[in-house]
């Protein structure tokens, strides 16, 4: 598995998927869904606050057929002062405190509507290959670039790519519960998530795939003291939540969290 794309910035984030997706194509790694190319926001930087989602979609009637990889779609900063916002997005920005760094990063670019075919490209070797690939340069942005002192995921499933389940490894954090006095709704999965922190990484972690022992043992001091909450959809089905649902994650919340992260 080899691939030694050492991303340091988001140029580098850049031309690793570009040799991602041509090496994938030129093997026909999924080209019916690879050839759409990847989708990543204009420019990614460092921030203490970072969202994370699964993948971006792909509307039906968007052209499937391009000469180059790479889509771009409006960076954090461009996306909050825009009137267009999806449902999905005006309920973010409602908790994202206004003096605050934010980014937004998908665990994967490919473009694709429905998230069980991206779990389908994983079902034989060289599908899977590709995509604990593309995790590790996911995983690099966070911890090399992005650095966020605290990262929020709005659909609990996505967990599932940090190590909140235990049957799933992937970036493969080891995680505690993080507790901070007065912020209750922040440790109960039915009110506004639970927040943990980083106590190292698990066995089968894919990051231990690219690196030497060396790297591997030296990777958590390098990493930054990083919190993530793993709250609820914030907008199920596409329908806005009420202000009153206990699984709204609250702007209050996430700003006193970054208050007591300082």
């Amino acid at each position: 598995m080899e691939n030694k794309s050492t991303i340091n910035s988001y140029n580098d984030y850049i031309k690793a998927l570009d040799e991602l997706w041509d090496t994938s194509l030129n093997k026909n790694i999924y080209p019916e869904i690879l050839k759409r190319g990847y989708a990543v926001p204009e420019n990614i930087g460092k921030a203490d606050l970072l969202i994370i989602g699964i993948n971006p979609s792909f509307g039906k009637t968007e052209n499937d057929i391009r000469t180059e990889y790479k889509h771009t779609f409006p960076s954090f900063e461009e996306l909050k002062e825009s009137e267009n916002k999806t449902i999905y997005w005006k309920e973010i920005f409602k908790f994202i405190p206004k003096n605050i760094k934010c980014e937004h990063i998908d665990f994967f670019t490919i473009r694709e509507a429905e998230q069980n075919k991206i779990n389908g490209i994983g079902s034989n070797s060289l599908g899977l290959d590709f995509l604990v690939k593309h995790m590790w340069i996911t995983q690099q942005m966070i911890e090399n670039v992005i650095k966020p002192k605290l990262i929020v995921l709005a659909n609990r499933g996505a967990g599932a790519y940090l190590g909140k389940h235990p049957q799933y490894t992937w970036i493969g954090y080891d995680l505690e519960p993080y507790c901070i006095e007065g912020l209750e709704t922040i440790n109960s999965p039915k009110e506004e998530g639970e927040l943990c922190s980083i106590a190292g990484f698990k066995k089968d972690a894919i990051s231990r795939f690219f690196l030497s022992d060396e790297e591997f043992n030296n990777r958590y001091t390098e990493l930054p003291k990083m919190k993530i909450l793993f709250g609820c959809m914030q907008s199920p089905q596409g329908i806005p939540l009420k202000e009153e649902d206990k699984r709204t994650i609250q702007l209050k919340t996430i700003q006193s969290i970054l208050n007591h992260l300082k």
